[in-house]
């Protein structure tokens, strides 16, 4: 997941606003690949699924998700992660 100072600094506020916005999409009823972005991430695909379920980093920044109402659930976070990947 970006970074949230990281992504808002580089697109702005509003059109932040659509990126990562992974329950719009799938209530479209598409599909979304996840995978890392190893080396630049690390290869744990659990690290993915957390931040897709929780939409936060590692340390569980930010507190209640970043943009959260665009979270998956576990189960959308496995398939996106294995069989849509």
């Amino acid at each position: 997941m970006v970074p949230v100072d990281m992504g808002e600094d580089r697109v702005g506020a509003e059109r932040i606003k659509g990126a990562y916005a992974w329950r719009k999409v799938l209530d479209q009823g598409r599909r979304i690949a996840s995978g890392s972005d190893f080396p630049v991430e690390l290869a744990n695909p659990f690290y993915g699924l957390h931040a897709a379920v929780t939409r936060q980093d590692r340390k569980n920044q930010p507190k209640g998700g970043w943009y959260h109402n665009e979270s998956m659930s576990v189960g959308e976070a496995l398939i996106s992660f294995t069989i849509d990947a």
